[in-house]
């Protein structure tokens, strides 16, 4: 359980050669490159041909993966509408209650409903194991090349068809909404024009100020107007003689009229159906093409792999240009872990190439990349220690210190036996069903890892879902989890938090006992004394003296008063080394208040007592709930009493689990890691490692 030593490599070799070497490395995911810093007699290696064409291809295959995702979301929209409705009879279209019509401009496929909803989306199921692949499977997808990208030309065309026909159903929706004013006028457009003897004219005003047109054309004698209001518009149709228009005209202006400009031959109503059919049929056919795009949606996985092997070859071209290079030979670097250098040079050297490898140790102010290699059980704690910052590769690794007080911590904010039952069984059925390869589904571990924690802690607090002690106590099995119990959080709240504040001493120590032996192993044994054994000796001498008033020990004071004073007196020397004058004592009292930050750090464990509690209250009021409801409602009220149960437990579970996630970063993160981690490396990326879509073997 450490973090693996590096080797730097330098490999020399033909320029020729080059790809198939980039292959070889790319294969044996060891080799972490780097650029080559600029040797005598070498030149930087010019841009390679191909990358805009790869970049271009890549920007396609995302654009035409989003096309699939936007499609498949559309379609599942269209097919939830659709299961409302009876299909089997197309022309009523009524829902299964056979209540409301189907509502029009829903983008519904009226005619032939039933072959477009045929389309089954293949959803890959949550447990479906995780599909991995080797290498040479990977590099099969090429072959599928250009039937791939004849397929994204498919999808970009009829997407192409889809948008032209959403700027059509814009434009024609626009239109109906400027018809809507005149929908009640039962004139046909056309017919609305001047005689020789009559001016007619069609407009609409604002609804407060039609009254004063009616007000005017009631007064003159030769004007005829006729209104129809709808919503905050009303459409006025007015007619006079000619002697009479600019009185007309001039009264519009003044209600500030906007004249129709439609001379379509046919009424507003008869219009705004017939536009509305033709947008029924744009989005019938919008629909169709979504379908029609859905129709080779069983090809995205092979799009996602050739993405990823896009993405590969792009890096490969990448690293030639990072290369120094001669005229017929190149120089490549790397960083690889040293107990895979000679696995390295085999698979490098069994392409056939002409190489030259040499492998050396870092310099002393190289940085280099942080790969850790730990148990099974250690493992999946790095991703919260990496969520922070990956170790620098010349610390301690803090993993393994993690992984105990993360583990301990998660267990004793959620102290629900029952709940880490359940957290132990569904992590443990999501691994056994996905499969992962080691390293991978480091989450899941951590949630099984939580659940058999929070079982443990339940256990000894005596935590089953809530269940009071008086109600597990009626029968003979509560009485026996019960005899398990250390104590009840719920009846003895001081020794819950107690026992929290007690678990924080013990990990701030610990980090400080951490940074003791890195200034040990770092030649610096006067930084430990001052500034690590010193806070132990007032620790010792803190516990001494509680222990002593606990059991009445005199004896003990004494123990504890020489501890406290000779830390005391080693904190105040010891933050005045190094400084001249006052800075001296000053100094000192300055290291001394930071004992102030100590305990506040300490105080953050009570946390641990908090979420420890809230836990059991929720699932108390939760069974207290349910059985009101049992009380109240006869019969039917044990299955309501069933439905709280399961869903108020399911949300207790739920969110305590992510805020004991959350909270016990928050102790490591702040509280554990500001004692000696510095977080300052690089996680180890090797060439081909990591892929978007594609799990390699």
């Amino acid at each position: 359980m450490a973090i693996i030593s590096m080797k730097k490599m330098t490999l020399l070799g033909l320029k020729e050669q080059r790809r198939s070497i980039l292959r070889a490395i790319a294969k044996s995911k060891l080799v972490e490159l780097k650029p080559a810093p600029e040797y005598e007699g070498t030149f930087s290696s010019p841009p390679e041909a191909g990358e805009s064409e790869l970049n271009s291809r890549l920007a396609r295959l995302t654009a035409a993966l989003d096309i699939l995702k936007d499609c498949d979301r559309l379609a599942a929209k269209h097919r939830a509408i659709v299961s409302k409705f009876d299909l089997d009879d197309p022309k009523k279209l009524k829902d299964k209650g056979g209540v409301a019509v189907l509502p029009k401009n829903v983008g519904l496929v009226y005619a032939g409903l039933p072959q477009v909803t045929a389309y089954t989306p293949q959803k890959k199921s949550f447990l479906a194991p995780i599909e991995y692949i080797s290498f040479e499977e990977f590099e099969e997808v090429v072959k599928q090349e250009d039937e791939l990208l004849g397929v994204l030309d498919y999808i970009f065309d009829r997407n192409a068809e889809i948008a032209e026909g959403k700027t059509a159903i814009a434009r024609l929706r626009a239109c109906v909404e400027n018809l809507r004013p005149y929908y009640t006028v039962d004139v046909p457009f056309a017919s609305i024009k001047d005689t020789p003897q009559l001016h007619m004219t069609l407009c609409t005003v604002e609804n407060a100020k039609a009254g004063a047109v009616a007000d005017f054309a009631a007064a003159a004698q030769s004007v005829v107007l006729w209104q129809y209001a709808a919503g905050r518009q009303t459409a006025l149709l007015a007619v006079c003689l000619q002697q009479s228009r600019d009185a007309l005209e001039a009264e519009l202006s003044a209600a500030d009229a906007i004249r129709c400009t439609y001379d379509y031959p046919c009424t507003a109503s008869q219009k705004i159906t017939e536009l509305e059919a033709e947008i029924d049929e744009l989005e019938q056919k919008n629909l169709s093409l979504v379908y029609d795009i859905l129709s080779r949606s069983d090809l995205i996985p092979q799009i996602q792999r050739l993405y990823d092997y896009y993405n590969l070859e792009l890096k490969k071209l990448h690293m030639c240009e990072e290369m120094q290079c001669t005229a017929s030979t190149f120089i490549l670097e790397g960083w690889v872990p040293t107990q895979s250098v000679e696995q390295g040079r085999e698979l490098i050297e069994s392409t056939g190439a002409w190489v030259d490898i040499l492998f050396a140790d870092p310099a002393d102010d190289e940085q280099y990349p942080t790969m850790t290699v730990n148990n099974a059980v250690v493992t999946p704690y790095e991703a919260v220690t990496n969520m922070y910052s990956v170790p620098d590769p010349r610390e301690i690794d803090p993993n393994p210190f993690v992984a105990i007080f993360f583990f301990l911590f998660f267990g004793i904010m959620i102290s629900d036996a029952g709940y880490g039952i359940i957290l132990t069984i569904a992590s443990l059925i999501i691994l056994k069903c996905r499969k992962y390869m080691p390293g991978d589904g480091k989450m899941f571990y951590l949630i099984l890892m939580g659940g058999i924690s929070t079982l443990m802690w339940g256990i000894l607090f005596g935590g089953w879902f809530g269940i009071e002690a008086a109600t597990l106590e009626k029968s003979g099995f509560g009485r026996f989890l019960l005899k398990l119990s250390w104590f009840n959080p719920l009846e003895e709240p001081l020794m819950m938090l107690g026992l929290s504040l007690g678990l924080g001493v013990v990990q701030i120590l610990f980090g400080m006992g951490i940074q003791a032996a890195a200034f040990i192993k770092d030649g610096k044994p006067l930084n430990a004394l001052f500034d690590v054994f010193s806070w132990y000796a007032v620790f010792i001498g803190i516990g001494c003296f509680a222990v002593s008033l606990l059991a009445k020990i005199s004896a003990l004071k004494i123990v504890a008063l020489v501890f406290i004073i000779i830390g005391l007196a080693l904190i105040l020397i010891g933050g005045g080394r190094g400084k001249k004058g006052a800075g001296k004592v000053l100094g000192g009292f300055g290291k001394l208040y930071g004992a102030v930050n100590i305990m506040s750090d300490i105080l953050s464990y009570s946390r641990l007592f908090g979420l420890g509690l809230v836990t059991g209250v929720v699932g108390m009021v939760v069974n207290l709930i349910a059985g009101v409801v049992v009380d109240m409602i006869p019969i039917a009220g044990y299955v309501i009493a069933i439905a709280v149960l399961l869903i108020g437990h399911t949300f207790n579970l739920a969110v305590n689990t992510l805020g004991a996630y959350v909270h016990n970063c928050r102790l490591q993160y702040i509280e554990f890691f500001s004692r000696f981690y510095t977080g300052a490396g690089h996680a180890f990326v090797p060439l081909g490692a990591i892929h978007k879509y594609t799990k390699l073997s």
